[in-house]
Parts: C-alpha cells; sequence; structure tokens
C-alpha cells in the first residue's frame, strides 16, 4: 500500500514538474516587441526604428510618416496586437491583428 503511494506521489512531482518546465519554455520563447517590429517591417513595410523627440517612437512606410493606435496584451507565454497604422499623406489605414507564440507571430 505504501509503495502504491509512493509511485502516486512520484508521478504527479513529474506531472507538476513537466507542466512547470513547459511553462517556463513557452515564457522564454515569447516574443519581444523588437520581434514585432521586425516582423511588421518584413511582412508590411511598416519600420518603427526611427525616434522622434516629440512623438517618442515613429513609424515610416515607403518614406510617409505612419500614424499608429492600437491595443496591445501581453501575456506570459503570448502576445495579442490589434494595431492600425495610418498613412499621413494619402489616409491609407494598415489593420494588423497578431497574435505572437514560441518568438512567431499569426
Amino acid at each position: 500500500m505504501n509503495k502504491l503511494i509512493k509511485v502516486k506521489t512520484n508521478r504527479a512531482r513529474n506531472v507538476i514538474f513537466a507542466v512547470l518546465l513547459l511553462l517556463l519554455i513557452l515564457a522564454y520563447t515569447c516574443p519581444t516587441q523588437e520581434d514585432y517590429y521586425a516582423w511588421l517591417h518584413e511582412e508590411h513595410g511598416i519600420s518603427c526604428d526611427q525616434y522622434n523627440y516629440v512623438d517618442g517612437l515613429g513609424c515610416v512606410k515607403d518614406g510617409q510618416m505612419v500614424l499608429r493606435s492600437g491595443s496591445t496584451f501581453s501575456g506570459m507565454i503570448f502576445n495579442k496586437r490589434e494595431m492600425k497604422y495610418k498613412l499621413l499623406e494619402d489616409g491609407t489605414v494598415y489593420k494588423v491583428n497578431t497574435v505572437g507564440f514560441i518568438n512567431t507571430f499569426f
């Protein structure tokens, strides 16, 4: 009877350890804001690496200034962004909804 309890305790401990290890790996691979900006530049051609002392970090697409608005949710293992980028000169709006998980954006 004692061996059965010991086996169940060891199994439960191993499961808890595996879940904690998985959460740690997922938290470590959560994409950063820099990863998002690199993805945004690659996918949509919007570069957000120019710093403007009046407005803070500014975005540019094809030499035109871009206004951005939206929301960001950063969790431990994933992050979600719902952003709108509007070109100042012609008014074109780009809606970008992404989920970042395991160093990848979907």
